[in-house]
């Protein structure tokens, strides 16, 4: 797939999981948080916590499938580039220090459009 195809698909994935958690009930605080570290795809507000979400889209039986399901690709190199990531959001926006962080993966399945939230995927 090429890259302009990738981040079309990219785009409106972050953009069903946003309305899905706003929906839920969630705030949005910030979209595509960028450093030198990565970025954070949605960064939302729930119940006084921060949820750092990570939106991860796949065809099931696609070539990506070959390497795990979506929440796989989520490994312990990704989870340390979301966590120093984040810490730059708070340096960047102090009043966001006053509340505990979650990081929660959203998966979409681009066959069938489910949606699997999984809260508090990894901790600090």
């Amino acid at each position: 797939m090429n890259r302009k195809c990738s981040t079309e698909r990219g785009r409106r994935a972050e953009d069903t999981a946003q309305k899905y958690l706003t929906d839920q009930g969630l705030t949005l605080v910030a979209r595509n948080h960028r450093c030198r570290f990565g970025e954070l795809d949605l960064v939302l507000i729930e119940s006084g916590t921060l949820v750092v979400a990570e939106v991860r889209a796949r065809h099931p039986h696609g070539h990506a499938a070959r390497y795990g399901t979506a929440a796989d690709s989520v490994d312990r190199h990704k989870q340390k580039r979301m966590v120093m990531a984040t810490r730059h959001l708070l340096r960047c926006y102090p009043r966001l220090n006053t509340y505990p962080v979650r990081f929660d993966v959203l998966t979409i399945n681009l066959q069938n459009h489910r949606i699997d939230w999984i809260r508090n995927a990894f901790t600090l």
